[in-house]
């Protein structure tokens, strides 16, 4: 009887360091994937970090390039505003076509603001379209003449801009492109004299 007892106690022991290894085993196992999952989460949380961080820059990128596109038509319209009330014979009809301009162009920005909402939710189709880069360049220059006025200088855009001999002439073709590169040779600044 003593042999039965012996062999039925090692049983149950065997049973016994059995089943606290398999509990330590599945402890060991559970705790493992839990760090797994907590260093996934981790991982998971810095991407999004990183995303937030980097949606915050364009955001400000975004900001501080759109108060430089408004600021540019504020400041023309204000100086001109400001050169009207000063000499009105003078800069009346120049002025008033100035501050139209930027009044439009103005418009236009806020109309290009709306438009990014509609691409955003896609419901707009962007239309690429080629154009004359001289009234462009003509519109710059002019941004700039109340603020070169206010500073005692002279900008001048020439009149005839595009044209063959003055202004903006065709150069070399860019290295393995077909049109030609635009050199600008004529947008004067100076001092005025004292």
């Amino acid at each position: 009887m003593s042999s039965t007892r012996l062999v039925v106690s090692t049983w149950w022991a065997y049973l016994l360091y059995a089943v606290v290894l398999g509990g330590i085993l599945y402890i060991v196992r559970r705790s493992e994937l839990h760090r797994q999952a907590l260093k996934t989460n981790l991982a998971l949380e810095k991407v999004e970090a990183d995303k937030l961080k980097e949606l915050d820059s364009f955001k400000s990128r975004l900001y501080t390039n759109l108060t430089h596109e408004f600021r540019t038509p504020l400041t023309v319209i204000l100086g001109m505003a400001e050169q009207i009330k000063r000499a009105p014979q003078k800069h009346l009809d120049d002025g008033v076509e100035l501050i139209r301009n930027n009044g439009k162009n103005l418009l236009q920005l806020i109309n290009q603001l709306l438009d990014l909402s509609k691409l955003e939710s896609g419901a707009f189709q962007l239309q690429l379209r080629q154009g004359d880069v001289v009234p462009y360049l003509r519109y710059l220059a002019e941004s700039f003449q109340t603020y070169a006025n206010s500073r005692n200088l002279s900008l001048r855009f020439p009149r005839n801009a595009g044209v063959a001999g003055d202004g903006l002439r065709p150069g070399a073709a860019q290295a393995g492109g077909d049109e030609p590169d635009f050199q600008c040779r004529k947008i004067h600044a100076f001092r005025r004299g004292r």
